[in-house]
């Protein structure tokens, strides 16, 4: 399994291109918003699972690759940490 964190400034990101099986996705606990996470959609604050300040996603994430993933961040300080298994 490999982990990278995610720093941006406030807006939309979409991941790498990196095959994978499956992902974990947490947000940091010194997180200011809630992240928007979106799986081959474009995130948007209330069209998308929203992940709390030092929250994640409840279950692995079943996908091919990790740019299936899309983020939208209201803050630019917030970061979440993605683990992925190829």
């Amino acid at each position: 399994m490999i982990s990278v964190n995610l720093t941006i400034t406030a807006g939309f990101v979409v991941m790498p291109d990196i095959p994978c099986k499956r992902v974990w996705i947490r947000a940091m606990l010194d997180n200011v918003r809630p992240v928007w996470m979106a799986v081959n959609a474009t995130a948007a604050v209330n069209h998308a699972w929203p992940l709390d300040v030092g929250g994640y996603f409840p279950t692995d994430l079943k996908v091919d690759n990790v740019n299936d993933l899309d983020f939208y961040f209201e803050d630019s300080s917030d970061m979440v940490c993605v683990i992925y298994e190829n």
